[in-house]
């Protein structure tokens, strides 16, 4: 899932010639020997798929229900280049790797937080961390109105 997003954008502004031109689509940061297939609209992916990885050979990774008309593969750059002269397929792409990056300025409090050691706050929340620290989590929880939208469905009076 982590690499739909990147995915997702580059179909958006994809050119509709790729694959009359026998072009695989290049992703800035690519995971080495997976593509994605678009198909055609009339094309449907859960019976195209296993047949189309077959003719071109690979194995075929994850076919697509919801977001795209399409599937993934892994396979060689040939493979991945066979595969944009068969029928019913759009466009072919490289997949690649995304990480969501952005910076929050004048964030809640609890938050601007977080993303720091050291006092005082800076102001901004960072949502890219290194992965490499080990994590704690506390959750605090102080209860919940049951007369609040709740009525009729909670018990009172248990702790755990």
């Amino acid at each position: 899932m982590k690499y739909l997003l990147t995915l997702t954008l580059a179909i958006m502004s994809a050119s509709p010639l790729s694959a009359a031109l026998n072009v695989i689509n290049q992703a800035s940061s690519q995971v080495s020997g997976r593509y994605l297939v678009v198909l055609n609209a009339t094309t449907p992916a859960q019976t195209a798929a296993p047949a189309l990885v077959q003719q071109v050979g690979g194995t075929l990774a994850h076919t697509f229900k919801r977001t795209i008309n399409g599937f993934s593969f892994f396979g060689t750059e040939a493979q991945a280049l066979a595969m944009t002269g068969k029928s019913g397929v759009y466009e072919v792409w490289e997949v690649g790797r995304s990480r969501a990056a952005a910076i929050q300025t004048a964030p809640p409090q609890g938050l601007d937080r977080i993303d720091q050691r050291e006092l005082p706050l800076d102001g901004e929340y960072t949502y890219t961390m290194p992965t490499t620290r080990t994590v704690n989590i506390y959750v605090v929880d102080s209860g919940l109105d049951p007369t609040f939208d709740l009525e009729g469905r909670v018990i009172g009076n248990i702790n755990f």
